[in-house]
């Protein structure tokens, strides 16, 4: 009875240690799993947490914009509006509502960044300043080598200068003249009273706007060439044209270019832009065109 007691004692703690060694293993099964989950949970959370920052470093962008008129157009984002307040003023107070503040995804060093591209920018005559798919880039032009150097100089400077890109066009007074003038006749036509050389009332503030451009490139020849649709007979189309560039002479004389620059020629119907067969192409080629040498 004696041994039949010590064995079934003995089978019993074998079967308690076993169930023991069971559970402890089960529980550390468990622990283990536990802390997997947990840990592929942290790290699918850290994944996801760093791919957005990824996608708003990427969407990032910011754009400033130096018209030839000297206009600023701010666009984009930057990270506080203390900083969308400083660039509009520093760009000659232009307006800042075209920026918009968010700290999330705005790359290191920003502000030092769009600060010294801003200065660089203004040095020019034209161009933009951009960030956006993690690269900043000034682009533009100027008649200045002077101002091409410092506006090259400070982007060079910068701790991250060699990841911008940086370009500089340096262009004569009278080719950038001759470009914002073409420019902004592409939109903007000087119109005449009917089979008049009388300039329309809503063209005198074209002539003023041209008058401006034209005290630029104070140094260029100016040729102002007027042009007709083939209505009417040669020599009359001939007569109109050359009066017409005359009116546009004397205006922008009035408006303070100096005359020994300004040459006015009359070509009549020849050279049309477009076919005379159709009041869309007649009108087209009833133009004042410039043409602006050294």
């Amino acid at each position: 009875e004696l041994r039949a007691r010590e064995a079934a004692e003995a089978a019993a703690r074998e079967a308690a240690e076993a169930a023991a060694r069971e559970a402890a293993e089960a529980a550390a099964r468990e622990a283990a799993e536990a802390a997997a989950r947990e840990a592929a949970e942290a790290a699918a959370r850290e994944a996801a947490e760093a791919a957005a920052r990824e996608a708003a470093m990427a969407s990032y962008a910011f754009s400033a914009r130096l018209a030839a008129d000297g206009q600023m157009v701010l666009g984009g984002q930057v990270p506080n509006q203390r900083l969308a307040t400083y660039i509009g003023l520093i760009s000659g107070y232009a307006s800042s509502d075209g920026l918009s503040a968010t700290g999330e995804g705005a790359p290191d060093n920003f502000d030092t960044n769009v600060i010294a591209g801003m200065r660089a920018l203004l040095r020019l005559d034209e161009g933009e300043l951009s960030y956006g798919e993690k690269t900043w880039s000034l682009l533009g032009r100027t008649t200045s080598e002077d101002a091409r150097e410092e506006a090259l100089g400070m982007i060079a400077a910068l701790v991250d200068g060699d990841a911008w890109q940086a370009g500089v066009e340096l262009i004569s007074a009278t080719e950038l003249c001759s470009q914002r003038v073409a420019g902004f006749l592409s939109s903007n036509t000087i119109r005449f009273e009917s089979a008049s050389a009388s300039v329309a009332p809503g063209s005198l503030a074209i002539l003023q706007e041209l008058a401006a451009l034209l005290q630029q490139c104070p140094d260029s020849r100016v040729y102002v060439e007027g042009y007709t649709d083939d209505q009417g007979s040669f020599a009359d189309n001939l007569k109109l044209s050359s009066d017409r560039a005359d009116t546009v002479v004397n205006g922008l004389i009035k408006l303070g270019i100096d005359e020994g620059r300004l040459f006015a020629i009359g070509y009549g119907e020849d050279r049309p832009v477009a076919s005379n067969e159709t009041e869309e192409g007649r009108q087209q080629n009833r133009r004042i065109e410039f043409r602006i040498l050294d």
